[in-house]
């Protein structure tokens, strides 16, 4: 509609001008000792500013459809958040650094703008996001930005119950000093207590996925049971296709003994046979 009404605005002001009374003789030629210009030079010396009108026209057309399925998406995710929802993903359409700080700093402007100095949560670089809580307001300019991909619902989820004690397995253990990882599992205030209550949950048959600097699968305390997994920052099964800091399937050995601990320490915690949950 707003195409339609660009070409209007053009298409008027040359019939308008068309229409406007003239000598017979200034229609087509001007004479050579009149100083007057003809229509057709009306309108051609009008043309060269209605265009960018006409453009500016044609540019906002397109905001109604792109708005149109921004809406949608972020209706339908929200319709998905079971347990509600806490702030919005609003993704930007570009992916370089500067991008994604042009557009933490717009939300910052418009969380100042409506009274919400709180409104930005974090920013996810790894998703060129920034998570936000912003009111309709906010969020309908930032649906209407072209340096806004997408905004999505940032939902609420809610782990499986806990299970009761009458549901508890009989023969539970308590392992005495029990490492830090361990005891910590067990129980939600501090300090922890150096003891490790499994209630009968032993995690026999449980496939765990380990997200972490990586695991040194050879380790005694793990059985045998650790298996090699994948690497980001490598392109294949050989440390020449491996950016520094990772290595191949995210497998530590001797070899690489210095590279981080940490993801020996966190699996082990879940598997190993001295230290570990399963």
């Amino acid at each position: 509609k707003r195409f339609r009404a660009a070409c209007f605005v053009v298409l008027a002001l040359e019939c308008s001008l068309d229409a406007a009374p003239a000598r017979r003789a200034d229609v087509t030629i001007r004479p050579a000792n009149s100083a007057r210009p003809t229509h057709s030079e009306h309108i051609a010396r009008a043309m060269p500013s209605l265009m960018p009108l006409a453009a500016a026209l044609f540019h906002l057309s397109a905001l109604p459809l792109a708005s149109a399925a921004s809406r949608a998406l972020l209706a339908a995710s929200e319709a998905a958040c079971e347990y509600g929802q806490d702030g919005y993903y609003v993704k930007s359409s570009a992916s370089s650094s500067g991008a994604l700080e042009a557009l933490e700093t717009r939300v910052s402007m418009l969380a100042a703008r409506f009274g919400m100095p709180d409104a930005l949560m974090f920013k996810l670089k790894s998703i060129n996001s920034v998570v936000v809580r912003l009111e309709s307001r906010g969020l309908s300019q930032l649906l209407a930005s072209r340096d806004v991909e997408s905004i999505t619902a940032n939902c609420i989820i809610r782990l499986d119950p806990i299970e009761a004690d009458t549901q508890r397995v009989a023969s539970s253990s308590v392992q005495p000093g029990a490492t830090w990882g361990l005891s910590r599992v067990d129980q939600r205030s501090s300090p922890p207590d150096n003891s490790y209550d499994d209630s009968g949950a032993t995690g026999s048959g449980s496939l765990v996925y380990v997200l972490d600097t990586g695991v040194r699968i050879t380790h005694e305390d793990f059985g045998g049971r650790a298996l090699p997994g994948w690497s980001s920052g490598c392109a294949g099964a050989d440390k020449t296709g491996c950016r520094a800091g990772y290595l191949p399937q995210g497998v530590i050995t001797a070899d690489d003994s210095t590279c981080s601990g940490h993801g020996t320490h966190c699996a082990s915690t879940i598997g190993g046979t001295t230290y570990g949950i399963a």
